[in-house]
């Protein structure tokens, strides 16, 4: 069974720096935006755990903070 990650974006504002935006594009990574009271949350799915440090690096040259999302917390509720 595939050990697959979420990664967790958020940015403050609803403007998109557009390096940031460019990288998404180009990610091939399944993503969702998400509206918060404080601007936007992009989750992340499906990320192989070998994966992970290397696209959480890619994250942060962005000078953002991604923050690993535990999948079973979400799942057993």
């Amino acid at each position: 069974e595939l050990d697959l990650k979420t990664v967790s974006v958020s940015i403050e504002g609803t403007i998109i720096p557009g390096d940031f935006m460019d990288w998404i594009l180009r990610t091939s990574y399944y993503h969702e935006v998400i509206e918060t009271k404080n601007g936007l949350e992009f989750r992340f799915y499906g990320i192989e755990k070998e994966n992970l440090e290397e696209f959480m690096t890619q994250i942060k040259t962005f000078v953002l903070t991604p923050i690993l999302i535990d999948d079973r917390d979400e799942n057993n509720e």
